[in-house]
């Protein structure tokens, strides 16, 4: 027993260098196990697998959720891989090549806990994720540069991108659903109008004109905050129910649309300066609007077209021309600065004055968030935009 005693300290000294040992050995001889790779074919089946796995990810941590639409949350690609919710990733045309990326989390809506998830990628030289504004820029530009002058395509105009001509390339998909491209705004947001006119024909308004001695006193008022076409345009917007109306849009497509401002200037007729800015002197936020009145005629690269009113303006344009069918009819947000019932239209390829209380087909128009992802296409009638 003595011996034990006095021996104790260098048998447990024995006994754990022992056991590290025998961990060692277990760990150099244990298989190693083979990294996880994650690849593809193409790039944007890439980006779905990092939506995937930050889908996945949030379902355990619910905290990383945007609480408004005003924040975003961001999870990297190396935090999914450590956490083994997805491999590293690789070019697709060089797999020794490894990708970096993260997914960007949007609130939707602040009445509504539904949110986007956007994936970025990025593998060197052989490819990075754009936005959909982004991928229209760089495909219409050289080196940054444009060389347009007198060509269908996309024009700078101040700080923003507009699409002239009769036939640029500005289509683009949305769920099933063809728009054409009107610009892209200084933040990057794409303003859309559907080539499919509603199902059914509405008023500017209708009611009841004290300036006004008609027969029946319905000319209506061209005041575009409490007109009828505000509600109609509201309801558009978010009506789901055949009882209540009109189902115009899908869920999908509700879930790119982003309220946006929107110009109810009224015109005078007296005023045949495109770029005035009549129609922006007074605005509105909306998540369904109308053109405003200039937004037509500055889309022709008509050289006679000098002015809002010149009939030149239907030459080169691509609003005569939406997707087939020739000529359209368009009600506007513009409502006359020199009497209390009328509103501009386009029609018969000439804009003119009309009643509010005459009942038209409308082509709606929204904005699609700047952080929409590019997907595929050229922007042709055939080949639209695809974005993700």
């Amino acid at each position: 027993m003595n011996w034990l005693r006095d021996n104790i300290a260098k048998i447990l000294i024995i006994l754990g260098v022992t056991v590290v040992v025998f961990v060692i050995i277990a760990i150099v001889s244990k298989p190693k196990q083979k990294e996880e790779i994650v690849s593809g074919t193409k790039y944007g089946e890439l980006e779905t697998k990092l939506q995937s796995a930050a889908v996945n990810y949030v379902e355990k941590h619910k905290k990383l959720l945007p609480t408004s639409t005003e924040n975003t949350s961001k999870i990297t690609l190396s935090t999914l891989i450590s956490n083994n919710y997805i491999g590293k990733m690789v070019a697709v045309e060089d797999k020794k090549t490894k990708c970096s990326g993260y997914v960007e989390i949007t609130k939707l809506s602040d009445d509504k806990n539904e949110y986007r998830y956007t994936p970025y990628i990025n593998c060197g030289e052989y490819y990075s994720t754009k936005t959909i504004s982004k991928y229209i820029i760089d495909a219409e530009t050289k080196n940054g540069t444009f060389e347009r002058t007198a060509d269908a395509g996309l024009y700078k105009s101040n700080n923003e991108y507009i699409f002239r001509g009769e036939n640029p390339n500005n289509y683009i998909m949305l769920d099933e659903n063809l728009y054409r491209i009107i610009k892209i705004d200084e933040n990057g947001s794409l303003q859309l109008i559907s080539t499919i006119g509603t199902a059914d024909s509405y008023v500017w308004d209708d009611r009841y004109n004290i300036n006004r001695k008609s027969i029946d006193n319905s000319d209506g008022i061209n005041d575009f905050v409490k007109s009828r076409l505000h509600d109609t345009l509201v309801l558009l917007y978010n009506n789901t129910s055949k009882k209540a109306g009109e189902i115009y849009f899908t869920d999908t497509e509700r879930s790119y649309i982003i309220p946006h401002e929107y110009c109810i200037g009224k015109r005078s007729l007296e005023d045949n300066n495109i770029y005035s800015g009549a129609e922006c002197k007074e605005t509105i936020e909306l998540s369904t609007g109308l053109i405003s009145l200039n937004e037509y005629s500055r889309a022709s690269i008509d050289t006679n077209c000098v002015g809002i009113y010149d009939k030149s303006c239907a030459n080169y344009n691509y609003f005569n021309t939406l997707y087939k069918k020739r000529s359209y009819s368009y009600v506007t947000l513009t409502a006359s600065a020199d009497n209390t019932y009328q509103y501009y239209r386009v029609y018969n390829l000439s804009v003119e004055l009309t009643k509010t209380n005459n009942s038209r087909q409308l082509y709606p128009v929204i904005y699609i968030n700047n952080k929409t992802i590019y997907s595929s296409g050229t922007g042709t009638a055939t080949d639209p935009y695809i974005i993700r």
